[in-house]
C-alpha cells in the first residue's frame, strides 16, 4: 500500500514538532471520552439485541406467547444476580455455581409467596434453553449440562433432612494437641509411619508387598497372617456367609493383600490423601509432613493430626467395602450418631432394636445397615475417636473433624438416595450389566474359552464358558477370579501378542492410541480381523495369558460364566512371574533349599503342608465366579 503524500498530512506551522505534538495531546485531553459501560449495561444491551428473536422462540416453545417479556425480565434479574457474584457471568454464560446461589436466594427471598420461586426458576430454565437453541450460549457443553441440571432439580425449597445439633468445643492448641495425641488412632498411625522408615516396596497399585503386610497390620493393631489363601477378617452377617468354615475368634485370619485388612487400607488411603506418604510405582516413603507429625512443634502436629483424622473419618463413614446400595444408608446413620455425639451421649442400646434378627425380607435392609454402621462405630470407639462404654460420645478434639465432613456426607447420601432403587435387589434384566456381574445379552452365544499362562511348566490353564457379549473389563474380572489373582497390579488386553497391536485398558490408565476396555465386547473383537487375544497382568512379573475361543456351546438356561476344566495350581501374586513361581514352589517343597523357610513363610504354608503345582479344583473356581452371575 502506498503512503499518502506528505503534502496531505497535517503539518504544524511556525512551531517545532515537539510543541505541535504537545498541543495535539492537549486537544485530545480536552475532548470528553465516552463513559465506560458497566457490566449491567452491557448485559442489558445484549439482551435487548436478541429480544425480538427470543419473543418468536418463546411463542413457539410455550402455550403463553404473551409471557415472553415477563420471562425475559426474570432472566435479566438472573443475569444481574450472577454477574454480581462473578465477573465471568454474562447474558450468554452463567457459571453453574452462581446459578445455584441464585436459586437458593430466590427461594429465601420469596418464602412467603407460594409458587414465586418456582416461576423464577422456570423462566430461567427457558432462557437457558433459548441460549442453547439459538447458538448464543458461550459456555462449554459440560457447563450447560451442569447449569441445566441445577435448573431442572425439583424441591429446592425443601429443607435437608435435619441433623442433630453439632457442638464443636473451643480448644487451645495445647488442648487439641493433647486430645489428638491421646487417640489410639493417632498412636497406631504413628507406629505405621515410624515403621515405614526410609521406605518400603509397593505394588504398581500402591499396596504394600505381601511380605510386609503382617508387620504393617501389627502397627495399626491388627493381627493377620499373609498367605496365598484368605479367610474372613470378621464374622459375616447373617445371610451373607460365604462359607460354612468360619474361623474361631482365636484364629488369625490369612490375607492376600493389605486391602484385605480394612483398617490398614483405610489408614493408608487417608495418609496418602493428606500427603503424609508419597508413592511411586515401586516404593512408599513418609513425606516432610510426616516428619512434622512425628517430630514437629505443637501447631504443625495439630494441623497434620486434624487433616488426617478428617480424611479417615470420611472414608470410614462412606465405606467402600459395603454392598453399594447400602452405602448411603450406612453413611446417613453414622453421620446422625457422630453429629449427635458431639453434644450428648448416644446410647448404644438404641441400636438393639435395629440389630434384631429380621422378621421378613423387608427388614433385612434396615438390619444390615445398622450392623454395618455399628461395626464401624465400635471400631471408632476402639480407636478413641468415640468414647464411652455404654454410649457413643465424640472425643472433643475430633468434633471439628466431624463438622468438616458433614456437608460432604450429607450431599453424598442425598444424591445417592435419589438414584436408589429397590430393584437393585432383584434379578437384573437380561442384557444388563451390574457392577458385580457380566453383560449377557439375550441373543449372545456361549463361547468356550481356553485361557492359559504362557510359558508355564507344568501348564496352568482354565477352560471358561462366557457369553459372547462379555466386555473386556468383565473378562478381566473372570480371569482374575479364575486364576486367583488379587487385582493389585495393572493389566492390558492386546490383539497381536503382549503389548502389541491394539491395547485395551481401563480408561484411567489409557495412553494415546489405546482403547477403553469397557466399551468393547468379545464378539466385536473376534467378528473382525482379530484372531487371538492376549491378557497381561502385572507389568513387572508379566503374567501373560493366551486367550483362545475353542467353540460355541448350547448353554440354554445355564448361568455364566462357568469353569468346565483346567490344570495347574494358581500362582501367587508378586511371585516373580512364571519362572519365579516355579522356583518358589521348588524351594517351598525342598527342605534343603536355602530359601525354604522364607518362601514357606511368605506363602503362609502350615507345617507339613506342601504345594502341588498340578493341583486344580474346578469347584473352587466356580465358587469364585459365582459372584459374577
Amino acid at each position: 500500500m502506498s503512503k499518502r503524500p506528505k503534502a496531505n498530512r497535517p503539518k504544524p506551522k511556525n512551531k517545532s514538532d515537539k510543541s505541535a505534538k504537545a498541543k495535539q495531546r492537549r486537544h485530545l485531553h480536552a475532548v470528553p471520552s465516552a463513559p465506560a459501560r458497566t457490566a449491567e449495561e452491557r448485559n442489558k444491551q445484549l439482551i435487548d439485541s436478541f429480544t425480538p428473536d427470543f419473543v418468536e422462540w418463546f411463542s413457539q416453545e410455550t402455550d403463553d406467547p404473551d409471557g415472553a417479556m415477563l420471562c425475559l425480565n426474570m432472566a435479566q434479574t438472573l443475569v444481574e444476580m450472577c454477574s454480581q457474584m462473578s465477573p465471568e457471568a454474562t447474558a450468554t454464560f452463567l457459571p453453574p455455581w452462581t446459578i445455584e446461589e441464585a436459586i437458593t436466594s430466590v427461594y429465601s427471598a420469596t418464602s412467603d409467596e407460594p409458587g414465586a420461586a418456582e416461576a423464577f426458576v422456570n423462566a430461567w430454565h427457558l432462557y437457558l434453553h433459548y441460549l442453547q437453541d439459538s447458538g448464543r450460549w458461550t459456555g462449554s457443553d459440560e457447563e450447560f449440562a451442569d447449569t441445566d441440571g441445577l435448573l431442572s432439580e425439583e424441591d429446592w425449597d425443601e429443607d435437608d433432612p435435619s441433623l442433630p445439633e453439632l457442638d464443636v468445643p473451643e480448644l487451645s492448641h495445647s488442648e487439641e494437641a493433647t486430645g489428638f495425641s491421646e487417640l489410639e488412632l493417632i498412636r497406631r498411625t504413628s507406629h505405621l509411619l515410624q515403621w515405614l522408615g526410609a521406605g518400603k516396596q509397593v505394588t504398581q497399585t500402591g499396596a504394600l508387598r505381601r511380605k510386609d503386610i503382617e508387620a504393617a497390620a501389627a502397627c495399626v493393631g491388627v493381627r493377620v497372617k499373609a498367605g496365598n489363601k484368605s479367610s474372613p477378617m470378621f464374622e459375616p452377617l447373617p445371610g451373607l456367609e460365604l462359607t460354612d468354615d468360619v474361623p474361631d475368634d482365636e484364629t488369625v485370619p490369612t490375607v492376600r493383600s493389605m486391602h484385605d485388612v480394612p483398617l490398614l487400607s483405610t489408614i493408608w488411603a487417608a495418609l496418602y490423601e493428606v500427603e503424609l506418604i508419597s508413592l511411586t510405582s515401586t516404593t512408599v516413603k513418609p513425606t516432610a509432613q510426616a516428619e512434622q507429625w512425628l517430630h514437629g512443634g505443637e501447631p504443625e502436629r495439630v494441623n497434620q493430626y486434624r487433616n488426617f483424622v478428617t480424611s479417615f473419618l470420611l472414608r470410614t463413614v462412606v465405606p467402600d467395602d459395603v454392598f453399594e446400595p447400602m452405602v448411603p444408608a450406612v453413611a446417613s446413620l453414622m453421620l446422625m450418631v457422630l453429629t449427635a455425639g458431639t453434644s450428648e451421649p448416644v446410647e448404644r442400646a438404641r441400636f438393639d432394636e435395629l440389630l434384631t434378627e429380621p422378621a421378613d425380607e423387608s427388614d433385612i435392609f434396615s438390619t444390615l445397615t445398622a450392623r454395618f454402621a455399628k461395626h464401624r462405630l465400635d471400631q471408632l470407639s476402639e480407636l478413641g475417636v468415640l468414647t464411652g462404654k455404654d454410649h457413643f460420645t465424640v472425643a472433643p478434639a475430633v468434633a471439628q473433624c466431624v463438622g468438616a465432613i458433614v456437608d460432604n456426607v450429607r450431599d453424598f447420601a442425598l444424591a445417592a438416595e435419589e438414584d436408589f432403587d429397590d430393584e437393585l435387589f432383584e434379578t437384573p434384566f437380561p442384557g444388563t450389566s451390574t457392577a458385580d456381574g457380566i453383560t449377557n445379552s439375550p441373543d449372545a452365544e456361549a463361547w468356550q474359552l481356553k485361557i492359559g499362562l504362557h510359558g508355564s511348566k507344568p501348564p496352568i490353564w482354565r477352560r471358561i464358558v462366557v457369553p459372547s457379549s462379555i466386555r473386556l473389563n468383565e473378562l478381566h474380572a473372570v480371569i482374575q477370579l479364575s486364576f486367583g489373582w488379587m487385582g493389585s497390579h495393572m493389566h492390558a488386553f492386546s490383539t497381536d501378542g503382549p503389548y502389541r497391536g491394539t491395547l485395551y485398558r481401563p480408561p484411567e490408565f489409557m495412553d494415546e492410541g489405546e482403547r477403553d476396555e469397557s466399551t468393547v465386547s468379545l464378539d466385536e473383537l473376534f467378528s473382525g480381523a482379530v484372531k487371538k487375544l492376549t491378557y497381561v497382568y502385572d507389568f513387572g512379573d508379566d503374567w501373560v495369558h493366551d486367550i483362545q475361543v475353542e467353540k460355541t456351546l448350547d448353554s440354554a438356561g445355564e448361568e455364566l460364566p462357568v469353569c468346565t476344566g483346567g490344570r495347574g495350581a494358581a500362582p501367587a501374586d508378586d511371585s516373580g512371574g512364571v519362572h519365579g513361581w516355579t522356583e518358589m514352589v521348588e524351594a517351598a517343597n525342598d527342605p534343603s533349599h536355602e530359601e525354604h523357610a522364607e518362601f514357606r513363610d511368605w506363602l503362609g504354608l502350615e507345617p507339613g503342608e506342601s504345594i502341588d503345582p498340578k493341583a486344580f479344583e474346578v469347584d473352587s473356581v466356580n465358587a469364585a465366579l459365582s459372584r459374577l452371575r
